[in-house]
């Protein structure tokens, strides 16, 4: 019988990213919108100050560049997570299993190299800092991955995409 328990398993439902990048994505909608009432003011109405217009437009530029490379970076990380997670349903990937020896902890702030652990000789490192579709809790951040706990570890290119505990 398998003793292992499911931790921590990346799915194309799950998005890491949720809404820190929905709200920066809305944050730079806002800014763009309000540049174009500040031009639509200038030019229609003339109530907007000469000082004023070129920050009408500086907003919508702003904004427009702000949307754009972050709506960029959550489409990547969207196809990025979908084809990991149909890499772990369809078996291909590498699967390490045994203790696991912790070789640096980074700490709570960062400002270090992720948490190096060993499993059955092979090195991962887990940095929460990073984004990644796979799994980055380190244990200053609640991970599992902890010195002498027996754990089984599906993974793409250092990328996890499952963690199991005994």
């Amino acid at each position: 019988m398998d003793d292992y328990q499911l931790i921590w398993q990346i799915s194309a439902e799950h998005q890491q990213f949720g809404n820190g990048f929905l709200f920066r994505i809305y944050l730079g909608a806002g800014i763009t919108i309000l540049g174009v009432i500040g031009i639509g003011l200038k030019l229609f109405t003339n109530l907007l100050p000469r000082k004023a217009t070129f920050s009408a437009y500086f907003a919508t530029l702003f904004g427009l560049i702000w949307t754009t490379l972050h709506w960029n970076v959550m489409s990547a990380e969207k196809l990025e997570t979908d084809r990991l997670a149909a890499m772990l349903s369809s078996q291909q990937h590498e699967t390490v299993q045994g203790v696991v020896k912790v070789l640096h902890q980074q700490p709570v702030s960062g400002h270090s190299q992720g948490d190096i652990v060993e499993i059955a000789g092979k090195k991962i490192e887990i940095n929460f800092y990073t984004i990644t579709p796979g799994y980055r809790n380190t244990i200053a951040n609640g991970g599992v991955l902890a010195d002498g706990v027996e754990a089984r570890v599906r993974y793409v290119n250092d990328v996890i995409l499952s963690v199991e505990i005994k």
